[in-house]
């Protein structure tokens, strides 16, 4: 035997014992085995022995492996049939719920198209009852709406016919006031005329009192005579000077009242176009309306303008007729001149001259529709002239232009001071036109009313003709224009449609089988480290309490510095993704701006 014979039948422990003689592998486990107590002499013994315990060691853990894998397998066929098994009973019972529930679907379905068709039907039926009322109404409407343009064409031929009785009577009036003028300038001659006579007077008592020890001749005596006359005479100018003052103040106080009746009248009108505007406002939502709010607040300002005219001119003429008749001598003049009346016929003295002081109140007309035309206003101003009343006669005073008062004040007096026209003293300092106060003013601020009619004769004589062009100024409104009212030019104002606001669902409805998306909110986050995804920024945004996340990773122009990411939440989470609490250092944060891409359409 060899080496590994011998080493095999020494029962030495070897891997992969080989015996020469029957050329077989020994196990070590049927080698061990073997060694734990026998002891076998004989080789041939010991060889036999050992052949069959490797093959039936082989057998047998050949036999175990098979079972125990059978095992094992027959293990896993069961879990999964009992795995299997109650998958199939849990989705047949799913089924069975499914089968239930489309049933109930189908039913509910039937139900709900039942109940749209009657809906259907009755909104049907509602919508021609409305279309019929809508058109009712709109007859209405249109009935009324030609009832009105009637109603205006009328006034309009109204209108004409009063301006033509207006422009007759400014005729008359103009006749008037140049008579007027002209008994104006006689009573300022006898005024200096009389002047003069006093100072001649006061010389000769002057001299007189010095030759009081000389004799007293008849002359003298005689003069001394005229002058008490004379003086008496004064006394009695006086007195009339002074009942004529009373009279013209009580023709002030009337004109006031005048002036606050029209105002109430103003406020009257007023009130009804802002009721006629409601009316209009409703009735546009049922048709189109054939007057528009600027046509009505014309025709108002027509009427109004035809009450004030007509009132103030009546006044006004009423009360130059009444002077007139006042005025007329009480006896003819000497020669047929009229140059050569007395003083006394007339009524006027030179102290009622001097002395008066008037007082006239004229609104400023800011707010009004209305100014003095060429050819009546004489009472009304817009800023740009007023009225004064001097013995008897009217004469128009160009003053300046004041924005944003309600009146002025005008004074005319014969105190001796230079004449001129003042304003309110809330303007800082008095503004002056025409006739223009000296440096020195007066202390009562009052007009010498002989002095301001010799400088304004111009404006008082031929009227509004006369004016020099920049003493008064433009027209500003509808009633400066007489063309446009006659020919109708005019350009309609329409306020500009808002746009109406989109409506958003509430969930109000029952049985809601349709489903909404969120609004969301579009945020454009940069200047981020040029590694980071979009993952990274939703896990960092669901650490902050945002939950429903989107982002979008862009294209930045420089990617290898940083980069840009479009996080959309929803709306109401807006405060909280633009919170620079949460972002990291340098990081700019702005609402997310979209481009407008062209879509190609498809033709066909």
């Amino acid at each position: 035997m060899s080496d590994k014979t011998f080493a095999c039948h020494k029962k030495q422990s070897f891997h992969n014992l080989i015996c020469m003689n029957c050329y077989r592998v020994y196990h070590n486990s049927c080698y061990e085995r073997d060694i734990a107590g026998k002891e076998l002499k004989s080789s041939d013994v010991y060889r036999g022995y050992l052949i069959k315990c490797c093959t039936k060691d082989d057998n047998e853990n050949k036999l175990l492996m098979i079972n125990e894998t059978l095992r094992k397998t027959i293990d896993e066929l069961n879990t999964q049939r009992e795995y299997t098994e109650a998958n199939v009973s849990a989705l047949k019972e799913e089924v069975c719920k499914l089968g239930q529930d489309n049933e109930a679907l189908m039913e509910r379905i039937l139900n709900l198209d039942k109940e749209n068709n009657s809906m259907k039907m009755i909104i049907e039926e509602n919508y021609d009852e409305e279309f019929r009322k809508m058109e009712v109404l709109n007859g209405e409407l249109n009935r009324v709406n030609s009832e009105l343009k009637e109603e205006n064409e009328t006034l309009a031929q109204k209108l004409l016919q009063q301006q033509t009785q207006k422009n007759n009577l400014m005729d008359e009036y103009l006749e008037t006031e140049k008579a007027l003028n002209q008994r104006i300038t006689l009573y300022s001659e006898k005024n200096e005329v009389l002047h003069h006579e006093l100072t001649v007077l006061r010389k000769n008592k002057e001299l007189h009192n010095l030759n009081v020890n000389a004799d007293v001749t008849g002359e003298s005596s005689n003069l001394l005579l005229k002058m008490e006359e004379q003086c008496s005479m004064m006394r009695n100018e006086l007195a009339k000077s002074e009942k004529r003052e009373n009279e013209l103040k009580q023709k002030i106080n009337e004109l006031a009242e005048e002036r606050r009746n029209m105002l109430t009248s103003i406020e009257v009108l007023s009130s009804e176009n802002s009721v006629y505007q409601r009316e209009q406002s409703a009735g546009t939502q049922l048709g189109p309306s054939q007057e528009t709010s600027d046509e009505f607040e014309l025709r108002l300002c027509h009427r109004l303008q035809d009450k004030l005219y007509s009132r103030l001119y009546e006044r006004i003429r009423s009360n130059i007729l009444n002077e007139l008749k006042e005025r007329q001598c009480s006896q003819p003049c000497s020669g047929g001149d009229p140059n050569q009346c007395s003083q006394e016929k007339d009524g006027v003295s030179i102290s009622e001259m001097r002395q008066r002081e008037i007082k006239v109140t004229v609104h400023d007309g800011g707010d009004e529709r209305g100014r003095i035309q060429s050819d009546l206003d004489v009472a009304m101003s817009r800023g740009a002239g007023s009225l004064s009343v001097i013995g008897g006669s009217y004469a128009q005073v160009a003053c300046s232009e004041s924005k944003g008062k309600a009146n002025k004040l005008i004074a005319v007096s014969g105190g001796g001071s230079k004449p001129g026209v003042y304003a309110d003293s809330s303007y800082g300092s008095d503004r002056m036109l025409r006739g223009a106060p000296s440096k020195k003013k007066s202390s009562n601020g009052l007009l010498n009313g002989e002095s301001v009619l010799r400088k304004h004769s111009e404006v008082a004589m031929s009227g509004a003709e006369s004016v020099q062009p920049g003493e008064l100024l433009e027209g500003r409104s509808p009633c400066d224009t007489p063309v446009l009212l006659q020919t109708d030019q005019w350009n309609t104002v329409s306020r500009k449609k808002q746009k109406s606001k989109s409506l958003v669902g509430t969930g109000g409805g029952c049985n809601i089988l349709i489903k909404g998306v969120k609004q969301l909110c579009h945020t454009h986050v940069c200047k981020l480290s040029p590694d980071l995804t979009a993952e990274n920024i939703i896990h960092h945004l669901n650490k902050n309490n945002l939950d429903d996340v989107r982002c979008v990773k862009l294209s930045s122009k420089r990617p290898e510095e940083y980069s840009s990411f479009r996080v959309s939440v929803p709306v109401d989470d807006k405060n909280k993704i633009r919170n620079p609490d949460i972002w990291p250092l340098g990081v700019r944060i702005s609402p997310f701006l979209f481009r407008l891409q062209q879509v190609q359409r498809s033709e066909g």
